[in-house]
């Protein structure tokens, strides 16, 4: 902040530190109240490429793969230079960010490590299918419906918009949902029961927060042992004779920034340290913060943009147990 540029720790960590604040040139920015370029100015040259910050996520995880020292980035950086003169990615400075990646993911599996609550997305997450596109296929109205899910998922409109149009497209009376839950048995995404299992038999808490409707998600959890009260959903309503009358615009799942008020609302009450968010969804991942970290999960379905802003990002839910085993283990 006082010189605005990045130096290296990676060889004495605070001593660096300690040894920068001696340099006569930082003294100087001192006295002088900074250097003569603003931030915003230093801030202005950082990575916004987007192929250059794909460049910078595939060596953080080279890194994090095989336990390299960050210091690596700069070094191989300045190699891509030499190596490939004609790469404009190439010759980008992508290693800070890199740097920066490869951090940020430690700190997450250290959060995921030491989890005491973990929140579960149901749809394309917990579940491999979409409860509402399957009930809208099961009335009638699959590919309306499944048109604005895409849209609600990849975060083009507002969540409450679009559960209000689904909604308003299938109309499922009180008869239509019972006969789909007596043909619908959960489809649960591969390792799931295994990883829902290594969580309590850790003392974890999960709980399952969703967009989906509450009725619908009960089976699931009814499986995995999960208390129907850990379930934070939307709930369906209908008239006295038992047609579709709306849903409860009360629960915070039903509109946009529902799953942070939900997860903040956990942390309040139980006064959790290290909770985890894990989604598919760009409604999951704004639930980071309050949730201690995000992970997000294409197993089932890839959002882009999940892809790019998620630090940890996995396909397999078996990748999250051998990251629990390996602590049970050391």
């Amino acid at each position: 902040m006082v010189c605005c540029r990045n130096f290296s720790i990676s060889h004495g960590g605070k001593n660096d530190v300690k040894r920068h604040s001696m340099a006569t040139v930082h003294k100087s920015n001192e006295k002088s109240g900074g250097a003569s370029e603003t931030m915003a100015s230093f801030m202005a040259t950082q990575i916004e490429d987007p192929d250059v910050i794909n460049a910078a996520r595939i060596f953080a995880n080279f890194i994090r793969d095989n336990n390299l020292s960050y210091e690596t980035a700069d070094h191989f950086s300045k190699l891509c230079k030499q190596m490939f003169p004609d790469s404009m990615i190439a010759q980008k400075d992508w290693s800070r960010r890199a740097v920066r990646m490869a951090s940020d993911l430690a700190s997450t599996k250290r959060v995921w490590r030491s989890a005491d609550a973990v929140c579960f997305d149901v749809d394309s997450t917990l579940l491999r299918d979409e409860a509402l596109d399957e009930l809208a296929k099961f009335c009638g109205v699959g590919k309306e419906v499944q048109e604005w899910t895409n849209r609600a998922m990849g975060g083009g409109v507002s969540f409450r918009m679009a559960l209000t149009e689904r909604l308003n497209i299938v109309k499922p009376s009180r008869k239509n949902l019972a006969d789909f839950l007596e043909q619908h048995t959960p489809d649960f995404s591969p390792r799931i029961k295994e990883l829902i299992g290594l969580l309590q038999e850790r003392n974890v808490a999960v709980y399952l927060v969703s967009g989906g409707m509450t009725t619908i998600i009960e089976p699931a959890a009814e499986i995995l042992s999960i208390p129907f009260e850990n379930i934070y959903a939307n709930k369906l309503k209908f008239y006295f004779h038992g047609d579709y009358a709306g849903f409860d615009k009360d629960q915070p799942t039903s509109e946009s920034g529902g799953k942070k008020v939900v997860v903040q609302r956990l942390k309040e009450k139980f006064g959790y340290k290290n909770l985890v968010m894990i989604g598919d969804g760009a409604t999951d991942m704004e639930a980071c913060p309050p949730a201690d970290a995000f992970i997000g999960y294409g197993g089932n379905v890839v959002r882009e943009k999940v892809q790019k802003g998620a630090v940890w990002f996995v396909t397999d839910f078996q990748e999250l147990i051998w990251e629990l085993n390996s602590t049970e283990n050391s």
